[in-house]
């Protein structure tokens, strides 16, 4: 069982804050875009060592 943890981020500025700290390596999460509802964007951050198999 992976423990997610979901963020609601209300602006694409923070968005964008987020995923560029996750990809620059200094996160040790990986982000994954879900379905956006209204204006708010979910991020689901997976720890890498416990990402499932098909998206590792």
């Amino acid at each position: 069982m992976l423990h997610l943890r979901t963020l609601d981020l209300g602006n694409h500025k923070g968005k964008a804050f987020l995923c560029q700290w996750v990809k620059s390596g200094r996160s040790p999460y990986h982000v994954f875009d879900t379905a956006l509802t209204s204006d708010l964007k979910l991020l689901m951050l997976v720890p890498y060592n416990r990402l499932p198999q098909e998206v590792a």
